[in-house]
């Protein structure tokens, strides 16, 4: 019996890590990263949103390579991509190629390298907020206090919190009456997510296997008491 008390605690509290661990994840921060890389310049464009998916796959191998490092100058993230010349076969047209990436955001990154077959190509301060009481490029509600909901900051929240936010699609924020004219559209990738929630998938997964377990714990129990 005291075995199968054990078990049954045991259940009951996996059932509780997954109720409360995996909605906070899904709630993580993202940061978007968009590098265009051409024969001639590299450029990186960042913001962070939430209420995204993580959607970077790592690789080991490639010819480019984008490092992160934090305020302690620590490497927190790198991935590797295969892309091909920026230029065609005879290296006269010059193309753009990009790197497009979600990854999980965290408030100490600080600088971010992109590396071409293991040689520096650019480096970029990652500044997320600079206290200047102006909303600028790479900066919105999630990491800046210059940034208010009711401007334009490229980012749509809404949730009902008496705030129309001007970055939302008409209707998407309940705040926000849908015959209102001033509404700037934004981006469908940064208001909400087109693809399959796989951390929703996952989440139903394990809640779905732990009551199996927790209803295999309680019939061996009865079966053992008969």
């Amino acid at each position: 019996m005291k075995k199968i008390k054990q078990k049954r605690e045991i259940i009951i509290g996996m059932i509780l890590f997954f109720l409360i661990i995996i909605p906070s994840i899904k709630a993580m921060p993202i940061l978007d990263l968009n590098v265009a890389i051409s024969a001639e310049n590299v450029s990186v464009d960042y913001l962070v949103y939430d209420g995204g998916e993580f959607n970077y796959t790592y690789s080991n191998s490639g010819n480019y390579e984008i490092l992160i490092y934090d305020n302690q100058n620590e490497l927190i993230f790198n991935n590797y991509y295969s892309l091909g010349k920026p230029m065609d076969a005879d290296e006269q047209l010059i193309t753009i190629r990009n790197i497009y990436d979600k990854i999980p955001y965290r408030k100490n990154m600080a600088l971010l390298e992109v590396k071409n077959n293991n040689t520096l190509i650019k480096s970029v301060d990652l500044v997320f907020c600079n206290n200047n009481s102006i909303c600028d490029e790479n900066e919105n509600t999630l990491t800046c206090s210059d940034c208010k909901k009711d401007k334009i900051d490229n980012l749509c929240i809404n949730s009902e919190d008496g705030i129309c936010d001007p970055d939302c699609l008409e209707g998407y924020d309940p705040d926000c009456n849908k015959t209102q004219e001033n509404n700037i559209p934004l981006d469908l990738s940064k208001t909400e997510s087109t693809g399959i929630n796989w951390i929703n998938i996952l989440f139903v997964l394990l809640v779905i296997v732990a009551v199996i377990l927790a209803a295999w714990v309680l019939f061996y129990a009865k079966k053992k008491n008969k």
